[in-house]
């Protein structure tokens, strides 16, 4: 075997008729799909559901096969994406119709902030970290959680945030980055803090007021022990 046969590092055994082949194939199957994509009306990367990806998926193989391997026929590849995309836009038209089916198949939007606190549960049953949730938050403008009347996770991934009117905004659980400078300052239950002050649980943001003569309790929301100040009564 010669060393740096470029021929057989780039072709191997195969003609160069082959190769023409190959190129014939790519054209037909991807003039194909765009056409059997653009007759079912498609919606833009951005609104991918978990359905939509599922069908992109098996469209990558039914498409890749008979691009590549000559003893794949055409036709059968064309059968294939074919049954693909009528089964997804019958699956459309069902989810049209039938909220229970959508539900089922795409899931449902989860309540993961309610009035400046964070729904512990939602955020587990999604599988967030609290950091995935608060840089979420913080795409949509928000500083702390006291801002947010209500937060969505919706079916394709993206939050949808109701603020508080701005005379209306609650002592909340800052959410800035890791390792920011302003990081919260963490204080225990059983603590006296050294002025009466909002305190915000930095588990779940349940806000609680403690002083001089009222330490700091465990959540009674989440149990949890950790708090940071967050608003110093006047």
């Amino acid at each position: 075997m010669e060393p740096f046969d470029l021929q057989r590092i780039f072709l191997g055994d195969t003609s160069w008729m082959l190769v023409l082949e190959i190129i014939f194939r790519v054209l037909v199957m991807y003039v194909f799909t765009v056409i059997l994509l653009r007759l079912t009306g498609s919606r833009g990367i951005g609104q991918l559901s978990a359905l939509d990806i599922v069908i992109i998926i098996a469209l990558g193989s039914a498409v890749g096969d008979p691009m590549f391997y000559p003893n794949v026929p055409l036709m059968h590849g064309m059968i294939v994406i074919t049954i693909i995309v009528v089964l997804q836009r019958g699956l459309g038209l069902l989810l049209v119709r039938k909220n229970k089916v959508e539900a089922i198949l795409e899931g449902v939007p989860l309540t993961i902030v309610e009035n400046g606190r964070l729904n512990l549960k939602s955020i587990e049953e999604a599988t967030l970290s609290l950091e995935d949730v608060f840089m979420k938050l913080r795409h949509q403008g928000i500083e702390h959680l006291g801002q947010v009347k209500i937060a969505y996770l919706e079916h394709d991934g993206y939050f949808s945030v109701f603020e508080f009117k701005p005379d209306s905004v609650l002592p909340g659980l800052p959410i800035v980055p890791p390792r920011d400078v302003r990081q919260p300052t963490i204080m225990k239950q059983g603590q006296f803090p050294s002025e009466a002050s909002h305190f915000a649980c930095l588990a779940c943001g349940e806000t609680v007021i403690a002083g001089q003569n009222k330490p700091l309790p465990a959540c009674p929301h989440c149990n949890n022990k950790e708090w940071t100040r967050v608003n110093q009564l006047k």
